[in-house]
């Protein structure tokens, strides 16, 4: 199984908030499946899913990273990889790593 954890800033107005959820839930309803966020908390949203979800999870990934602004409101963010533990990491570690390699 896989999720992707994403915690946002504890100092976001509620209609901000609101609208980082479903831009969130929009990226994990994408054009190779639908992960639905099962996070009862409003600051966190939690998308999961088995084998079969692992490139909708990816691609979701793919669309918040590319999507303006948002991450100037996301406090962590994890993709957890359940079979694997060594596989999980910190998205916004791997963002900066990225961003640093194409400045090179």
């Amino acid at each position: 199984m896989y999720k992707t954890v994403i915690t946002f800033k504890n100092d976001i107005s509620a209609d901000v908030l609101q609208s980082l959820r479903e831009t969130a839930e929009k990226a994990f309803d994408n054009r190779i499946g639908k992960a639905v966020n099962v996070s009862k908390n409003p600051y966190q949203c939690i998308f999961e899913g088995d084998e079969d979800m692992h490139c909708s999870l990816q691609h979701g990934n793919y669309l918040l990273h590319h999507t303006k602004g948002f991450l100037n409101f996301v406090e962590e963010w994890q993709w957890v990889d359940l079979e694997y533990p060594d596989e999980s990491h910190c998205m916004l570690e791997a963002i900066a790593e990225i961003e640093m390699m194409r400045t090179r």
